[in-house]
């Protein structure tokens, strides 16, 4: 649980292989959940295979949730699955408001609940966790280079205001991370790393042959910011 180094990947790419492989090595291994179709087929599909990979679960090595507070009541089974031994939950901004999804999880013996941002003005409303009331264990920074929707800063940018706002939690760091962006985040003052993109290529990917050629001919200028207004 201690390790510097997380790995995600997503949790419809079966079998988790990156997350089996990640936990065999000591490091803590999270599913992608936030796309996950909400039908009853899909949820029991990502339940198994969330059991195949806690069943690899060790004291230093947790298996771990990515899901935006929208999808507790849709996902409940999953969250059931990991609640019989330590785990992560990392929270990602819904409609439902943080408190309500936080104070809704199942109970769990041994659990590790971390909130997503993207902007460094996310966390004014909870650098005081006792005012704030929310109890949370960290936070997970995500770097512009990250797809999908984001903030405007790269990873170690933001990585450097997290460093600078007095947090009293720890903070993991997702986004574009290399060798030498780790060490970088390391000395900052960053928890931990998060993989996700950068393992595709691996040989435990489930990754179609076909996407990873294509991601082999991809330098990183192909990104485009499209802003908020799509």
């Amino acid at each position: 649980m201690d390790s510097f180094v997380f790995t995600l990947s997503p949790i419809e790419m079966a079998p988790p292989r990156l997350a089996i492989a990640t936990l065999r090595a000591g490091c803590s291994a999270w599913l992608d959940a936030e796309f996950l179709d909400a039908a009853t087929p899909a949820i029991e599909a990502a339940r198994c295979e969330l059991a195949r990979l806690a069943a690899h679960r060790s004291a230093g090595a947790w298996p771990g949730l990515r899901l935006t507070t929208d999808q507790l009541a849709d996902l409940a089974p999953l969250l059931v699955e990991l609640a019989q031994g330590g785990h992560w939950l990392v929270l990602v901004r819904g409609d439902r408001p943080l408190a309500d999804a936080v104070a809704a999880l199942p109970p769990a013996s041994a659990r590790k609940v971390l909130y997503e941002v993207s902007e460094a003005d996310e966390l004014t409303p909870l650098l005081d966790r006792a005012g704030s009331g929310i109890a949370l264990d960290g936070f997970v920074a995500r770097g512009a280079e990250c797809g999908g929707w984001g903030g405007g800063d790269s990873a170690f940018i933001l990585t450097q205001k997290l460093a600078g706002a007095g947090l009293s939690l720890p903070f993991y760091v997702r986004g574009a991370i290399g060798p030498g962006t780790a060490a970088a985040c390391r000395l900052a003052g960053a928890a931990g790393v998060v993989l996700s993109d950068e393992l595709l290529l691996m040989p435990e990917s489930c990754l179609p042959q076909s996407a990873q050629q294509l991601l082999r001919a991809l330098d990183g200028q192909e990104a485009q910011d499209l802003g908020d207004a799509i």
